[in-house]
């Protein structure tokens, strides 16, 4: 994992570029999946209370119901996702880009942040969950968060839960 001071590096290298940072912040906010957050469209963002941004994670067919969910954002998210539409304006995805470009944009910003650590996208999805435990959120409430069924879950957790609270 990323150690405090690792995370804050990154996310002070990812605002050099409004992409990356959106992206960062949405992950370390959410712990949404690689295939979720490719999977966002600009309708699925709601600004609509800037203080109180929020994201909606839809999946198509039988999926759907059981993983939707809404996850909130933190104010400062706003800005940077208003600069991020105009710079990029996206029309039918978030990030038009591929996953790949996406490991590569936030591949730069690791370089900017000096970090020697291999850093992915699931990476930050480990990093938001392991603060989330250490913050006192009920496992079942970051199951849901994650969107995980229970028996994804049980492998899952108890990774976390070594993580967050090693022995």
């Amino acid at each position: 994992l990323l150690f405090d001071d690792e995370v804050e590096r990154l996310e002070r290298a990812a605002a050099e570029d409004v992409r990356c940072h959106l992206l960062v912040l949405l992950l370390l906010r959410t712990g949404l999946k690689k295939e979720e957050v490719m999977g966002l469209r600009p309708g699925h963002v709601d600004i609509s209370d800037p203080e109180h941004p929020a994201i909606e994670v839809h999946f198509p067919g039988q999926a759907k119901r059981r993983r939707e969910r809404r996850l909130e954002l933190t104010a400062a998210w706003t800005a940077v996702y208003l600069h991020y539409l105009e710079r990029y304006q996206p029309r039918e995805r978030l990030f038009e880009c591929t996953d790949r470009n996406l490991n590569y944009v936030l591949a730069a910003a690791v370089r900017r942040a000096g970090l020697a650590k291999r850093v992915t996208l699931q990476l930050l999805r480990d990093v938001f969950a392991v603060r989330q435990l250490r913050a006192g959120v009920a496992p079942e409430a970051l199951r849901e968060q994650l969107g995980l069924s229970e028996e994804a879950w049980y492998e899952t957790g108890e990774k976390y839960r070594k993580l967050a609270f090693p022995a």
